[in-house]
């Protein structure tokens, strides 16, 4: 019979299947949005700049209570106060969720997509494990315990991801570097923040540690 903590398990991989299946198609609603356009962004930073000089005159209350501030930007207090944001981190951050902000980047998109569905894929069998304790005989899975070493162009993609966010090679990369950069639609990015690291950042070797995993590579 199974236990209790294995009841909570089942119930924990369903949930984690039903995140992860919502932020896949939240990828893919940013993969076909449209681009900004010169005019929109002109607008954004406009809105930009009323947003920081009420925020100086009036603090943070003003920041939480404007209607044009997206939740990203409220992470940038300190940067908006120091005026150290650039035009276009300003673009990216106040980006309309139906918009991109920059042009799709190949090696990015790949990267996260296969992030995306290796995980759900990884979570989907351990569901399925997890089932056949309770009796469900056909959703045993025919386990393959062989695992082929990680390919140098496989490597070599990853390695290219952390590198657009990690370009000085510290071996973090935060949630702040990915917002500013407006490559990833800021709910995936916070998604593989909280899966991969702490929430607000994550180390190089803990995402290839990831990635080897969920791809079922040594």
């Amino acid at each position: 019979m199974p236990h209790f903590q294995e009841l909570e398990q089942k119930d924990d991989l369903e949930r984690k299947i039903q995140e992860g299946e919502h932020k896949f198609q939240q990828f893919l609603r940013h993969q076909i949005s449209p681009e900004l356009t010169a005019g929109q962004q002109m607008l954004l930073v406009k809105d930009y700049r009323s947003i920081q000089s009420h925020t100086k005159d009036e603090g943070r209350n003003h920041l939480v209570g404007s209607v044009v501030c997206t939740d990203r930007l409220l992470l940038f207090e300190h940067e908006i106060l120091e005026d150290t944001l650039s035009q276009e981190d300003i673009i990216a951050l106040m980006c309309p969720s139906e918009c991109r902000s920059s042009k799709a980047n190949p090696v990015v998109d790949e990267i996260v997509f296969n992030f995306l569905t290796l995980r759900l894929s990884h979570c989907r069998e351990a569901l399925v494990e997890k089932e056949s304790l309770f009796g469900n005989k056909q959703a045993r899975l025919n386990k393959c315990f062989y695992k082929a070493r990680v390919e140098d162009d496989l490597s070599h993609s990853w390695q290219q991801f952390l590198n657009i966010f990690d370009p000085l090679h510290t071996g973090c990369i935060s949630l702040k570097q990915i917002l500013r950069s407006g490559l990833i639609c800021p709910e995936v990015a916070q998604f593989m923040c909280h899966q991969v690291g702490n929430g607000h950042m994550f180390c190089r070797n803990d995402f290839l540690a990831e990635m080897t995993k969920i791809s079922k590579r040594r």
